[in-house]
């Protein structure tokens, strides 16, 4: 436990690290801006209280929820009493990997697999379709056996829920096992991006190096990297907005420590490439309490680990020291706040149904996407 002194010092440093000046590009240059954030809330009870701990008590600055968590419900409720703020940001972890959709599972029949429920006595009494798993979804993408008409339907969905759920759309998105850099499945969610005035996206580009025992787990990182790269142009074109450094599957689980993610910050000043405009950095984190259903990477007590390693007031210390800790800012078209029409642009979202017929939804993934594509090749001319 922390004593009462150490946290009003950690209170009094979280005070300090964002300025009036947030969203001023002038004003921001030469900073290094570290975003913390922390993936996976809703995923489970002691996942939630582990990412709070580590908001209240550590250095996270930033939260991804998931719209299908089973701890969802009781997310938001804690969200809302603490409301937004110009220190924390909350942006949406799309999923299509684990767990029940939010869509009608007959208009997403390719996203799903059927999993069997049973009773007490271990009996067979209904089926139900649950996404096919982080290597299953994956495997399937790459064997063209995807709808990504239906991608679009169930990304629709959780961003609604997201809209619906805090009255604004999120500050940023990213993909529960990366599902977002996938091919396909990129352009769907940049186009949903650009119709919601979304701004920050993950980049999930890292030098991946020899510290991960589970060799198809390195694969699946590899992998992510690969698709990442071809992503990136995507994004950038269309105006996505990504951190400058990207670090977090290095530093997933007990091989978290607070000198690897000071090395982080080293490397990271050597990759500024506007002198005009702070460096960012997002650290990608999976804090909270071993969680008592879910999958192995819930139950194990790595989140544990990066739990304590994210509350450790030397961290803190060492942060302020080099440079600001922050939450992904609010951006509109130009990097800055968002402007009046913008907001009202964003909240006109609400009344876009969720029905199309499939070839307008093959239209809403292409045709955004395509024009912003060209006139970023014209201008460029």
């Amino acid at each position: 436990r922390l004593s009462g002194v150490v946290k009003g010092v950690i209170r009094r440093q979280r005070q300090q690290m964002n300025s009036k000046s947030d969203g001023i590009i002038g004003s921001m240059a030469h900073e290094t801006r570290v975003v913390v954030n922390a993936d996976d809330l809703g995923y489970a009870e002691e996942r939630n209280r582990g990412i709070f701990e580590a908001i209240d008590r550590g250095v996270v600055t930033s939260a991804s929820i998931l719209a299908n968590g089973l701890a969802s419900p009781e997310a938001v409720r804690a969200w809302r009493k603490r409301g937004d703020s110009d220190t924390l940001s909350l942006g949406l972890h799309l999923n299509l990997t684990e767990g029940k959709p939010l869509a009608n599972p007959k208009d997403i029949p390719s996203l799903l697999v059927q999993e069997k429920l049973k009773d007490a006595g271990q009996r067979e009494v209904k089926s139900i379709g649950v996404f096919r798993g982080k290597f299953g979804f994956g495997e399937a993408v790459r064997k063209e056996e995807i709808s990504m008409a239906e991608v679009l339907v169930e990304l629709q969905a959780q961003l609604m829920w997201f809209f619906n759920e805090f009255g604004r759309n999120p500050t940023h998105v990213d993909g529960h096992n990366h599902i977002h850099v996938l091919p396909g499945v990129s352009a769907v969610v940049v186009s949903l991006c650009l119709k919601r005035s979304i701004r920050w996206i993950r980049m999930p580009l890292e030098n991946m190096e020899s510290v991960l025992e589970d060799r198809k787990q390195e694969m699946f990182c590899t992998e992510v990297v690969k698709n990442a790269k071809a992503a990136r142009t995507l994004f950038a074109s269309c105006g996505l907005r990504m951190a400058d450094v990207f670090a977090g599957m290095n530093l997933s689980g007990k091989v978290m420590s607070r000198d690897r993610i000071l090395k982080v910050l080293d490397r990271s000043s050597c990759r500024r490439l506007c002198c005009y405009e702070p460096t960012y950095v997002e650290i990608m984190t999976h804090p909270g309490y071993p969680s008592r259903t879910g999958d192995s990477f819930s139950r194990s007590f790595d989140r544990l680990h990066e739990l304590r390693v994210l509350t450790d007031p030397k961290l803190m210390t060492e942060l302020m020291r080099k440079c600001k800790l922050s939450p992904f800012p609010r951006l509109g078209r130009h990097g800055l706040q968002s402007s009046p029409n913008e907001t009202a642009m964003s909240s006109e979202c609400k009344t876009v149904p969720l029905h199309f017929s499939r070839q307008t939804m093959e239209t809403e993934i292409q045709r955004p996407v395509q024009n912003v594509y060209n006139n970023h090749v014209k201008t460029s001319a």
